[in-house]
């Protein structure tokens, strides 16, 4: 008989311990829930504030597009290709960009490839535009465009779970870039 209370013992000890298994199970869960909802709430507010900061620089870049010709003191630069930055990982904000020679590689690679033959170039010498068919025959194409730059930076708060937990820093920055050519409106 007295064997009875010892098993009795071990299985009360047994669900003790799976309880507590248990517990740590489900607050490793609860964790694991808590920060990928703040993930995912943390991406929906960035992408949001993308958006935003896109439409703004739109329409400051379009303004600018309509206001006539303005002397560009920097241009865009033809880039050929991106170098993985150190964590070696291509398409992160570390990443380097390689550049192709300005007028050259723009010039063989896109340019050129835009028409069949080079004599169709001659459709445009009647163009109202007159950047268009001026692009083929000068050295730097992308300063013939006249393109208007506008760009803008914003820091916002990370959530608390995902800045303690996570990200280990407070805020991360939002931006947007944004190249548009000139727009020379005709007859308006």
């Amino acid at each position: 008989m007295r064997a009875a209370p010892a098993t009795t013992r071990e299985t009360s000890a047994a669900r003790v311990r799976r309880a507590g298994q248990a517990m740590i199970e489900c607050v490793v869960a609860i964790l694991l829930i808590v920060v990928l909802v703040a993930g995912m709430l943390q991406f929906v507010e960035l992408a949001g504030r993308k958006g935003e900061l896109l439409a703004e620089i739109r329409g400051e870049a379009g303004r600018l597009a309509l206001g006539g010709r303005q002397a560009l003191g920097t241009r865009p630069d033809y880039i050929l290709d991106w170098s993985a930055g150190a964590d070696a990982t291509r398409h992160t904000a570390d990443d380097e960009s390689r550049l192709g020679l300005a007028g050259g590689t723009l010039q063989a690679g896109v340019v050129n490839r835009s028409v069949r033959h080079p004599d169709d170039w001659r459709v445009l010498d009647d163009a109202r535009n007159t950047a268009f068919p001026r692009l083929h025959d000068s050295s730097l194409p992308l300063g013939t465009l006249g393109l208007i730059h506008a760009e803008q930076r914003d820091t916002l708060p990370l959530m608390p779970a995902m800045r303690d937990w996570l990200l280990g820093r407070d805020t991360v920055t939002v931006g947007a870039d944004l190249w548009f050519p000139t727009l020379q409106l005709e007859g308006f």
